[in-house]
């Protein structure tokens, strides 16, 4: 009888473990094993052909930039249309996202186009699909918000912004680099500290856009969780204790 019940204590640990490294938390790990990965390759790649490798303009990793706040705007527009709450929110989501990337492109188009010309090609068209969604779902966007907030996508969307908006900016401020102003590396070493900051808060957002194609592809077992909770919470005040 010991052994069967040590099996099956076996067994759901094995279960566990499989579920864990299927679901969130192994891909967490998986997350961090692609940061690692491009980390050391920017890495040989700056050791390899030098730091304007790593921080020219319209370069590798300003193109990399571009194709992660890509894929996670594509992302999070398709988990809008799949997603069974959140709507408005997603595709607040992916404007900012698709906005972002038009803005490390700011150069090419303007190269071959006009002056702030991603503003008008690309931000004003995504602020337009945002107010119209954002006024279709108004009646439910508030309430959606909340679930909405507790899942891994916009959790990791935000501490990518934060990131992103408040760390990443700061190293384009002249200023910051007042210290090394007349040396004669001073613009290629600030292009390779912001470049390079900023390709992991884009790679951040990816992840976000690809936790919100999950989150809308599969049962949302948070939410339906929550409401578990929830109702179990109320059962047990609404019902008196025996003792």
């Amino acid at each position: 009888m010991l052994n069967v019940v040590q099996g099956s204590a076996n067994m759901s640990a094995t279960r566990q473990l499989i579920h864990a490294a299927l679901g969130y938390p192994g891909r967490l790990v998986a997350y961090g094993a692609v940061a690692f990965v491009l980390g050391q390759l920017l890495y040989y790649i700056l050791l390899d052909r030098g730091p304007d490798s790593i921080g020219q303009e319209n370069g590798l990793v300003e193109q990399m930039q571009a194709a992660f706040a890509t894929f996670a705007a594509i992302a999070f527009f398709v988990a809008a249309t799949k997603s069974t709450y959140g709507k408005a929110g997603l595709v607040l989501c992916g404007s900012l996202a698709g906005y972002a990337a038009g803005r490390e492109c700011d150069q090419l188009l303007e190269a071959y186009l006009f002056t702030d010309a991603y503003k008008y090609l690309i931000g004003l068209p995504l602020l337009a699909i945002a107010i119209v969604v954002g006024w279709k779902y108004r009646r439910t966007a508030i309430s959606d918000s909340i679930p909405l907030a507790r899942t891994p996508a916009i959790t990791m969307f935000g501490i990518a912004g934060v990131y992103i908006c408040a760390v990443c900016q700061i190293f384009d401020r002249p200023e910051f680099w007042a210290g090394i102003a007349d040396h004669e590396n001073a613009g290629a070493t600030k292009a390779l500290v912001e470049e390079f900051a900023e390709v992991f808060g884009y790679l951040l957002i990816a992840f976000a856009g690809l936790e919100a194609l999950f989150d809308a592809c599969t049962p949302h077992s948070l939410t339906n969780g929550q409401s578990a909770m929830d109702d179990e919470f109320s059962s047990g005040v609404s019902q008196p204790s025996d003792r």
